[in-house]
């Protein structure tokens, strides 16, 4: 059972990576230039996916899936002994998918606005307002993320590793850089390291 992972490293494509590794799964990377990812003119890429976005996974049925969340919950379903979601219905489950969704749709769109401000703000002098703007409203995201986990447990959810773990590995290494989160996110760069140690990644 194969998987292929369409990647680029210091971007989403890295979490599903880390999954995949965890899992054990068998899996192709097909390596793409982010310059040509960010600018939509990836061909490879675009030929499974048309909006040219990364994460994307070829399933071993040929499928295409996309969306870093939703593949991981299809991870946690194909790989249930690895726990990357907790059961239904407990105190981690209800923190679990808060803690996703607000990484997902409330974090990672920051940085489709804030690198590349040309694409969203046609006059020129407001584009750095407005990047300013959006990676000042990312710090404040993080910073009420880290008053979710816990002062004295590990892992993001607390005494249980999970997919989110995954995530503040890599995220934390994007702007605003470790060393922000290491003066203002103690909990995150915690999971971060740990997660990183687990995944014998240096970086």
């Amino acid at each position: 059972m194969k998987y292929q992972l369409y990647h680029s490293h210091f971007t989403g494509s890295q979490i599903i990576k880390d999954a995949l590794q965890l899992c054990g799964a068998e899996t192709q990377l097909i390596f793409v230039e982010y310059a040509k990812v960010a600018r939509g003119k990836e061909s490879k890429l675009k030929k499974v996916n048309p909006l040219c976005r990364l994460p994307t996974l070829i399933l071993p049925n040929k499928k295409v899936m996309t969306e870093s969340g939703a593949i991981l919950l299809h991870l946690a379903h194909q790989f249930p002994k690895l726990k990357l979601v907790p059961k239904s219905g407990t105190k981690d489950s209800d923190l679990f998918f808060r803690m996703l969704f607000i990484l997902t749709g409330e974090i990672y769109p920051t940085f489709t606005y804030a690198d590349d401000p040309q694409d969203w703000v046609q006059a020129v002098a407001s584009r750095e307002p407005f990047q300013k703007r959006v990676i000042q409203f990312r710090k404040e995201l993080w910073l009420e993320f880290e008053k979710m986990m816990s002062r004295s447990v590990p892992w993001a959810l607390g005494k249980n590793f999970s997919a989110i773990d995954l995530y503040l590995a890599s995220m934390s290494l994007w702007r605003p850089r470790m060393e922000w989160f290491q003066k203002n996110c103690p909990r995150i760069t915690r999971s971060a390291k740990k997660t990183r140690a687990r995944l014998g990644r240096d970086e």
